[in-house]
């Protein structure tokens, strides 16, 4: 089994909703979904296929494994004396799921064909530590 692992520096940003819009062309319409080109996922899925392409991630075949730990931004209010130095859960406001298909979804082409291939998956998020920064470790395993 292949194994792949590698981080990405930066504040990790969940995929948006997709925007929808009605196209007409040679008298028909019909709707298309997209992502806004000025999105910042669009930066940080960016950096995420570079990270894998500088840790030379191949294409795996077949049934994938992927776990990946988010780390964000810490609060000033979690970074006083009294508060813990090391991780703390993160339980707010952006969605793991969300966090998650950003990440999957820039991987298409680099480290599988299709996150279709994805059979099972180990996530989670959390406040960086006092003297650490917001990034992305992934870990992808597979044929």
């Amino acid at each position: 089994m292949k194994r792949f692992f590698f981080e990405v520096a930066g504040s990790p940003v969940s995929q948006p909703r997709q925007r929808h819009r009605v196209i007409v062309a040679n008298g028909k319409a019909f709707a298309t979904n997209y992502t806004p080109a000025k999105d910042p996922v669009n930066t940080w899925k960016a950096y995420v296929r570079e990270a894998a392409k500088a840790k030379r991630v191949e294409v795996l075949r077949g049934p994938v494994i992927v776990e990946i730990s988010f780390y964000l931004p810490r609060p000033a209010a979690l970074m006083r004396k009294k508060d813990p130095d090391g991780l703390i859960p993160h339980a707010g406001a952006k969605d793991l799921d969300n966090l998650y298909k950003a990440v999957t979804d820039a991987l298409i082409g680099i480290a599988y064909q299709d996150d279709k291939q994805i059979h099972e998956c180990h996530v989670n998020k959390w406040y960086h530590e006092k003297d650490g920064a917001p990034r992305a470790v992934i870990t992808l395993m597979g044929e």
